[in-house]
């Protein structure tokens, strides 16, 4: 099964109204030029289009937050696709171990 037909399950940590205001101010909830599929890429250089789009967005800081804390594994979140997401977490971890402790 591929990300495209439906392996993306969001984990719902953030709840209520202000959830939702972010989200419709959405570029990708707002576009219906495009398909959606474009915000899940399969492979690293299929993201140019989402990528560039979230760069329009009012609200990318927010969506990159929001994937953030609710860990998303799949697609184009604030600008960030997952292989973008992936490389943060290593350099975190790494940067993380690199401090010196006392």
């Amino acid at each position: 099964m591929t990300r495209r037909q439906g392996r993306h399950i969001s984990r719902n940590v953030w709840a209520g109204k202000a959830e939702e205001d972010w989200k419709t101010q959405a570029v990708c909830r707002n576009n219906i030029h495009y398909p959606p599929w474009i915000w899940f890429p399969e492979v690293k250089n299929e993201a140019w289009l989402s990528k560039s789009l979230c760069q329009t967005c009012p609200v990318m800081k927010e969506c990159r937050e929001y994937s953030r804390i609710n860990h998303e594994e799949w697609g184009t979140w604030g600008g960030l696709t997952e292989w973008d997401r992936g490389d943060r977490t290593r350099r975190n971890r790494k940067n993380r171990k690199q401090q010196p402790t006392g």
